[in-house]
């Protein structure tokens, strides 16, 4: 029936776009009470933010897909400049540049719904502060980085990822998809071998900067191994 289809897809969109807005409150409230607090990392280097934005950009526009058995997992490689923004960038710089680099991805992969749109900028927002509320909590803030700074952006990226997957199955299934929290645990199992990964990478390259900042580029074979693989 038409009407039914039409209602279906009314309360779809209903249910999430309360997501959206839930999920966007609560990336604003967060922002609010951190970023006022937040301290930058002692790094010395001075990277402008637009850097770091291209770097979320090509991470999300060239999302991994990987096919296990019978499902497929969608991950990007966005912890390598979560990571790079912790320890380089200020914290307001760090989520400028995750929510202009990331929404850009989604303009031009073809997201064409406004709401699809708005919830993943939320999304994003949302994911960016959690990581740097974490990092903050735990890390001293003294270059250079020590065993407490790694488990600092380790838990922060792990952390995340647990809850990005939690979001994306909810909004899926809010949508009117196919119930995802029983595929939960496979996602959440995913994403956090790909966060931990990516952030160990990406935390080698942060360490060697600064011994030998020339040195960093002998790590660029790898990451671009480990994207193409």
């Amino acid at each position: 029936d038409p009407t039914q289809l039409q209602d279906r897809g009314r309360v779809a969109r209903v249910r999430v776009a309360a997501v959206t807005a839930l999920v966007g409150a609560a990336a604003l409230l967060a922002m609010i009470l951190v970023l006022p607090h937040a301290r930058p990392f002692d790094s010395g280097f001075d990277l402008p933010w637009p850097i770091l934005a291209v770097g979320f950009f090509v991470a999300e526009w060239k999302v991994i897909h990987v096919h296990f058995r019978r499902e497929t997992h969608a991950f990007s490689m966005s912890e390598v400049p979560v990571v790079a923004g912790l320890f380089l960038l200020q914290p307001h710089d760090y989520l400028l540049a995750a929510i202009v680099g990331s929404g850009a991805a989604l303009l031009v992969g073809g997201a064409r719904s406004p709401l699809k749109i708005l919830y993943n900028l939320c999304h994003f927002a949302f994911v960016g502060i959690l990581t740097l509320t974490i990092f903050q909590l735990i890390t001293d803030h003294a270059a250079p980085p020590n065993f407490v700074d790694w488990l600092a952006a380790l838990a922060a990226t792990g952390a995340s990822s647990v809850v990005s997957a939690v979001l994306v199955a909810t909004v899926i299934t809010a949508s009117g998809g196919a119930p995802q929290f029983n595929k939960l645990p496979e996602m959440i199992r995913f994403s956090g071998l790909m966060a931990i990964s990516n952030t160990s990478i990406t935390l080698l390259a942060i360490t060697v900067m600064w011994e030998d900042p020339t040195a960093v580029a002998l790590l660029g074979l790898p990451v671009l191994a480990l994207f193409f693989v």
